[in-house]
């Protein structure tokens, strides 16, 4: 846009003089009369660089077409001139930049009022949603050398088992039983790293899921999309603030149970609320899912069992282990490697013995 039609220099001297000048006349109109000051009205771009530079001012500058790239899942600003994006899988240094220092501050400033959130010296970290879905992660110093900002997109495509089976995120035997698993109501356990895509697999796994069946889904944001028929979506509420009480994923989950619910899905598992849900699902609830960050499938369930312990300190572990050997009957993980989301385990329970689960590793 406007920082290929302009030098660098230019650029600055009409953001300076429009933020020095700004009064009771609107933003637009100050920045008009700057581009005058400094760029011809009748130069080639004149209108582009107006846009551009409006656009960093007062909405989501190089960010805007960077959010729009189908084809970019992450985006990563470690100050003003360095933005990473993850493009197809791989991260990459981008060429857009703010244009300084002030004007990147202003786009944190105008960020935070989009997503309703505070950041300051008190509370340097801050996150939320945009109205896309795409998370936002803001982190000040002291905690970090430069302001910087983590954007994680929301795939809006809901990308069926057949979809990722193009995309070679697994085998046809796989799938096959991925299948079988969802329609015999197994309760399934997806574990992987961030950006393994287990969000993604599970959102074409809830596709399998009989219409009329209730699911309830349970996130800190809303990726998993299941709004239809009987199914509704629970989302948590934080305020940093404090003028709301917070509504954590367990709350949510012991009120779910109160609503009728033929399978429970919690986005992420990462808290007390393991124990709620593996309370759940010991007592019924079949064909729910969730998802947890580990590795491998024994880490998986070494996890589950340390966030229960966790909340209840008072039970044995062989009382935890028996409780999610009831509960927990497969484990998918997920991983990506060289760029390429895989399904690297499907494993079922099969055992609880002495020295802990024993898994049948079915590819």
């Amino acid at each position: 846009m406007g920082q290929r039609v302009i030098e660098q220099s230019v650029r600055q001297e009409i953001v300076k003089n429009t933020l020095e000048t700004l009064g009771e006349e609107p933003l637009i109109e100050n920045l008009a009369k700057s581009i005058q000051r400094f760029y011809p009205t009748t130069a080639h771009g004149y209108s582009e660089v107006m846009a551009d530079i409006y656009s960093e001012l007062e909405g989501l500058g190089p960010i805007a077409p960077l959010l729009e790239d189908i084809d970019i899942s992450e985006i990563l600003v470690n100050s003003f001139n360095q933005i990473f994006v993850e493009k197809n899988g791989k991260l990459q240094l981008h060429s857009s930049t703010f244009t300084n220092e002030i004007t990147y501050k202003r786009f944190i400033r105008i960020l935070l009022m989009r997503l309703e959130r505070i950041a300051d010296q008190r509370h340097p970290l801050s996150e939320g949603v945009l109205d896309d879905g795409t998370r936002v992660h803001v982190t000040l110093p002291p905690v970090v050398k430069h302001h910087m900002i983590c954007f994680r997109k929301h795939h809006h495509k809901n990308w069926s088992l057949s979809d990722l089976l193009e995309r070679k995120m697994f085998s046809i035997k796989q799938k096959d039983i991925i299948v079988h698993w969802v329609l015999e109501k197994k309760n399934i356990l997806v574990c992987g790293p961030t950006g393994s895509g287990k969000t993604t697999l599970m959102r074409s796994l809830l596709n399998l899921v009989e219409p009329l069946d209730r699911v309830v889904t349970i996130e800190d944001t809303p990726e998993l999309g299941l709004e239809s028929g009987p199914s509704v979506g629970l989302l948590t509420r934080e305020d940093p603030e404090g003028l709301v009480p917070t509504i954590s994923l367990s709350q949510l989950l012991r009120n779910a149970l109160r609503m009728r619910p033929d399978r429970i899905v919690v986005g992420e598992v990462r808290g007390e609320e393991a124990l709620v849900l593996i309370d759940a699902l010991a007592t019924g609830h079949r064909g729910s899912m969730c998802t947890i960050h580990a590795n491998t499938s024994q880490q998986a369930l070494i996890r589950l069992e340390t966030l229960i312990s966790r909340a209840a300190p008072q039970w044995m572990p062989t009382a935890i282990r028996q409780m999610i050997f009831e509960s927990v009957d497969c484990v998918i993980v997920v991983d990506k490697l060289k760029g390429q989301r895989q399904i690297t385990e499907l494993a079922e329970i099969s055992s609880l013995e002495s020295f802990g689960f024993l898994l049948n590793n079915l590819g």
